[in-house]
C-alpha cells in the first residue's frame, strides 16, 4: 500500500489538530524558574517519576477541559509501558490512554530510558501523524528549555532529537507496509513501539487478514532490540477483530509468553 506525500501530509496535520485541541500551549517558564538550580530541582524530582513530570510540564492550565486525575486505564498504559513484551491496552476512545502513552514516550525519550522507537499504525500516514505528536511534546517550551530539546529532522519516515549536549534521540514511523525489520539507526534498533490503530472499521476482517495483523504484531515484537515493548492501543468494536481474537486467546491462556 502506498501513499503520496499530499496524503501523508494531509493525515499527519489532521490528528495533530486533533491532539492539540485538547491543549493550550505550555507557557515558557518565568524568569525565576529557569535559573540552573530551578531546572535541577524540578529534574530530581521529574526524572523517575512519570506522574510528576506530567504534572509539572503538562499542567492543568494547559487543558481546554480541565485535566482528570489519571484513572485506572492511564495508569495501566504506565504500567504496560515499562515492562518487556506486547501490551495490548484496549478501552474507549476519549478515555486518554493513547495521549498518555504519547507522552509516556516524551518523557522515556528525554530522561534516557528510551533512545530509538517507533510509532506503529496500519496506514503509515497515521504512524507518521504520531510523529508530529511526540515532536509537539518533546518541543514544549518547558520541557524544550529544561532537558534542551533540538529538533535536528522531522518527516514522514523519522523524528530525530538531541537531548541535552550529546544525546541523540530517534522516533519512527511504521506500519503494515514499512515493517520494522531491519531497522537500525547507528548500531541501535528500536527499544519500545507505540501501536494505535492498528484496525480500524475500514479494515478487512477475513481470516486472513487478521491472522496477518496479528503475525505482523508477532514479528514487530521480534525486531526490538533485546527486553524491547510493544504498546497496542486499542478498542474492541468488532467480533471477528484482530483485538478481540487476543483478548480471548488471552482470556483462555492461548496467547505466548511475550504477549
Amino acid at each position: 500500500m502506498s501513499f503520496s506525500a499530499i496524503d501523508i501530509a494531509i493525515k499527519r496535520r489532521s490528528e495533530e489538530l486533533r491532539l492539540r485541541e485538547s491543549f493550550v500551549d505550555a507557557a515558557a517558564w518565568p524568569e525565576a524558574e529557569r535559573s540552573q538550580e530551578r531546572v535541577d530541582k524540578r529534574r530530581k524530582r521529574c526524572d523517575d517519576n512519570f506522574w510528576a513530570w506530567d504534572e509539572t510540564y503538562f499542567p492543568a492550565e494547559m487543558y481546554e477541559g480541565g485535566k482528570a486525575t489519571p484513572g485506572l486505564l492511564q495508569r495501566r498504559v504506565v504500567e504496560h509501558a515499562k515492562q518487556p513484551g506486547i501490551h495490548l491496552v484496549i478501552g474507549p476512545r476519549k478515555h486518554g490512554k493513547t495521549v498518555t502513552a504519547k507522552k509516556y514516550l516524551a518523557w522515556a525519550l528525554v530522561t534516557g530510558r528510551i533512545s530509538v522507537a517507533g510509532t506503529y499504525c496500519e496506514t503509515l500516514p497515521k504512524a507518521s501523524a504520531m510523529l508530529d505528536d511526540i515532536q509537539w511534546l518533546l518541543q514544549n517550551a518547558r520541557v524544550a528549555h529544561d532537558y534542551q530539546v533540538e529538533v535536528l529532522e522531522s518527516n514522514a519516515d523519522q523524528l530525530r532529537a538531541r537531548i541535552g549536549r550529546s544525546k541523540l534521540v530517534t522516533v519512527a514511523a511504521f506500519s503494515e507496509g514499512r515493517s520494522v525489520r531491519g531497522y537500525t539507526t547507528g548500531f541501535s534498533r528500536p527499544k519500545f513501539l507505540l501501536a494505535d490503530d492498528v484496525e480500524t472499521l475500514d479494515s478487512s476482517f477475513t481470516q486472513p487478514a487478521v491472522d496477518g495483523r496479528i503475525r505482523r504484531l508477532g514479528e514487530t515484537y521480534q525486531s526490538l532490540d533485546e527486553g524491547g515493548t510493544v504498546l497496542v492501543l486499542a478498542n474492541n468494536f468488532k467480533r471477528e477483530s484482530a483485538v478481540n481474537r487476543l483478548l480471548t486467546e488471552s482470556e483462555q491462556g492461548l496467547l505466548p509468553e511475550r504477549w
